[in-house]
C-alpha cells in the first residue's frame, strides 16, 4: 500500500488529502493520478480559485519532470511550483501521512 499526501490551503480553510493505492510504485504516473484526483475534488468543492501553488520536494521521479510540467501547462489557472529539499519530514504533507499510517 502506498499513500500520496497533499495539503490544500485556501483563504477560508485547510484541507488534508491522502490518496491510498495498492500500487507500491512511487513514480510519475502515481503522482499524476493522485494529483488529478485531488484537483478534481477541489474543483467540485471549491470551484472559484485564481491560482494554484504547488509546494513539493524535488524528487524527479514524482514531480520534477516533463510529464508534470506538461500537465501544469494544460491548466487554465496561473500555476507555480516550488520545489523544496528532497526527503521526508519537511512539510505538512508528511504529517498527513504519519496520521494515516498510525
Amino acid at each position: 500500500v502506498s499513500i500520496f499526501t497533499c495539503v490544500a490551503t485556501t483563504q477560508q480553510k485547510t484541507y488534508s488529502f491522502g490518496v491510498i493505492s495498492d500500487d507500491i510504485v512511487h513514480d510519475t504516473a502515481h503522482a499524476l493520478f493522485a494529483l488529478s484526483a485531488i484537483e478534481e475534488w477541489l474543483e467540485e468543492h471549491i470551484p472559484v480559485f485564481l491560482e494554484l501553488i504547488y509546494v513539493s520536494d524535488g524528487a524527479a521521479s514524482h514531480f520534477k519532470n516533463r510529464f508534470q510540467l506538461h500537465e501544469m501547462v494544460k491548466r487554465n489557472e496561473v500555476t507555480k511550483w516550488i520545489f523544496s529539499a528532497t526527503g521526508h519530514g519537511k512539510s505538512a504533507c508528511d504529517g498527513v501521512g504519519a496520521v494515516l499510517k498510525h
